[in-house]
């Protein structure tokens, strides 16, 4: 980011809290929580009417783009700007800015997809650089070329994704590329009939904390018939577990980056010897879980000699083979030669061509069941306006990792990070002041925080981070539970969802706050 204002450019961050990344950028819009959607489609909206568009590399690639630009019709700056906090002459400027700078990229997280619309947001973030000319440039989007290209190797095996093939039994989520969003994990188990969850292995998981309502969730999994357990934790989620199996530490195995190297800004290969040897009577995740699978699926499975031998294979003669097979024709014993890992270059323009994997070989702008729920909620959305409630947003902590580094000492230290951001002028109507503890009410459920005052949040927002909790009976996380904190998805709800996708919405979520007695 430095690298982008030393060169010239300028870096805009949107988001309802001036986060750390706002700090350090030249522009922060402040925008209200769940209302991305209605930004994005505005500034298409500008590059649209005002003939900015530029397909660049992937002209005739890319069809339905007339779809799109119909959609974006409806929604002008000045009709979304209340509901996004965001004034009209400055969407405008952002869009043309965006459309007309030589060099350009538009990024979205985490925060982008878990809220109502986050499904359509992502998409028109997309959208809005497939337009404009930003996928497959230099300067702009770029994908990588990892020594083991792991969308490659499922494409080639049939795995491209699904949607909707089936649903589950408790209220019809659809089922994607094989799995049902967390957020009806507790429906499907406490679901009565033929076809309810009964039995759940959970590895290295705390769908406790971090899944919705994991109140209710909690609860769920106390009425399992029979739980398993992958961890080396005894947490919030684990102490349910009719069986717990440990693995050997982390620091006791070898370590090869499949996932991350996908979305890495340069091409890099590096693979970790263990630090530590294991115990005799330690084992591996995965001959754990290749152990349960030869249990639970054997004889019907496992009597064929191939699918018998495949559950042989080492991960380093997968990894090896792997490597061979991938683009940069590399080997597991080159890799070892370079314990500081292989640096195989920046990434490269030309590399989107051969992702698409659809059956006309383009991009499809403006695919039709994205365009049929932008529709259905365009008009609720984009003239709604506040209505004095409270938003609750999360984030996150540099010294902390979802639910499982709160038991570190080393880590812990300092002010405690569980604390609820609250605009001054919010405090000020609730007669709150820092240090204060108040209740945080949602449809899901409350919970009790200390309050932090403070204008990095806009006003009509709280923040409170996730993975917190941790007071529960029977976890065995001794410093965790002196730093217990709230857990956030207390007052998430598994009904508050993005309509598309079934899954949760953690951002956004309607909350009262009122000081505690």
């Amino acid at each position: 980011l430095a690298a982008i204002r030393a060169r010239g450019g300028r870096v805009v961050v949107v988001d309802p809290r001036r986060t750390e990344t706002a700090a350090v950028a030249d522009e922060h819009l402040a925008i209200r929580p769940g209302a991305d959607v209605l930004l994005l489609a505005a500034m298409l909206h500008v590059i649209f009417t005002e003939q900015r568009t530029r397909l660049g590399p992937l002209a005739g690639r890319v069809k339905s783009v007339d779809a799109l630009a119909a959609l974006v019709r409806d929604f002008p700056p000045e009709r979304v700007t209340v509901r996004t906090g965001i004034e009209a002459p400055a969407i405008r400027r952002l869009a043309t800015d965006f459309a007309a700078a030589q060099r350009a990229a538009g990024y979205g997280r985490v925060g982008l997809c878990t809220q109502r619309h986050g499904t359509l947001a992502v998409w028109l973030l997309q959208a809005l650089n497939l337009v404009t000319g930003r996928v497959d440039a230099e300067g702009g989007l770029l994908l990588t070329t990892p020594a083991v290209d792991a969308i490659d190797v499922l494409s080639r095996i049939g795995l491209r994704g699904t949607f909707d093939r089936w649903r589950g039994v408790a209220r019809g989520r659809r089922e994607c590329t094989g799995e049902l969003p967390v957020a009806a994990r507790g429906d499907e188990i406490q679901a009565a009939g033929p076809g309810s969850v009964r039995a759940l292995i959970t590895v290295a998981g705390n769908p406790a904390l971090s899944a919705p309502n994991g109140a209710r969730l909690d609860r769920a999994l106390g009425e399992l018939d029979h739980m398993v357990a992958v961890d080396p934790y005894l947490n919030e989620t684990t102490r349910h577990a009719h069986v717990v199996l440990p693995p050997a530490p982390p620091l006791a195995r070898a370590h090869y980056d499949l996932a991350l190297n996908v979305f890495a800004v340069r091409n890099v290969a590096k693979h970790a010897a263990p630090v530590v040897p294991r115990s005799p009577d330690e084992r591996h995740d995965w001959e754990i879980l290749g152990e349960l699978a030869a249990r639970v699926l054997a004889p019907r499975v496992f009597r064929r000699p191939a699918l018998r031998a495949a559950g042989q294979l080492r991960p380093d003669r997968i990894l090896d083979l792997l490597l061979r097979l991938g683009p940069h024709k590399l080997s597991l014993a080159r890799l070892r030669e370079a314990p500081h890992g292989l640096d195989l270059g920046p990434l490269q323009p030309g590399r989107v061509a051969a992702r698409i994997v659809t059956p006309n070989g383009k991009i499809d702008a403006a695919p039709e069941e994205f365009v049929r729920e932008a529709r259905a909620s365009r008009r609720a959305e984009a003239d709604r306006g506040t209505n004095g409630d409270l938003a609750l947003i999360g984030r996150r902590h540099l010294r902390s990792n979802n639910s499982w580094l709160h038991n570190s000492a080393r880590l812990l230290r300092g002010d405690h990070d569980c604390t609820l951001l609250v605009h001054p002028a919010d405090a000020a109507q609730r007669q709150l002041t820092s240090g204060d503890l108040a209740e945080l009410q949602s449809d899901a459920g409350a919970v009790t925080v200390p309050v932090e005052v403070t204008d990095a949040v806009r006003p009509g927002v709280v923040s409170l981070p996730h993975g917190w909790g941790h007071g529960r009976d029977g976890v065995r996380l001794r410093l965790a539970r002196e730093h217990a904190g709230a857990s956030v998805n207390d007052v998430t709800s598994e009904r508050f969802l993005d309509t598309l996708s079934g899954n949760a919405a953690f951002n956004g979520v309607p909350v009262t706050l009122q000081r505690r007695p």
